[in-house]
């Protein structure tokens, strides 16, 4: 169900939400790739509030690879 959400997100442009939502899958860290490469692919173009979300970051490793 929530690759089903992350998708949706993606192609309305939330990536950032998009990532928050690879937090609840079952198994996120085969996840936090793709989501994170397309998050840094978008050159600051999202249409949601990028940096408002970071703390709702609950995992180290994805708020690591999002911030550098």
């Amino acid at each position: 169900m929530w690759l089903k959400v992350q998708r949706c997100l993606r192609v309305n442009g939330a990536e950032t939400l998009s990532t928050l939502i690879c937090q609840l899958m079952r198994n996120p860290i085969e996840r936090y790739v793709p989501t994170a490469s397309s998050l840094l692919e978008t050159h600051g173009d999202t249409l949601d509030a990028c940096t408002a979300y970071f703390p709702l970051i609950s995992d180290i490793n994805l708020a690591e690879f999002m911030s550098g």
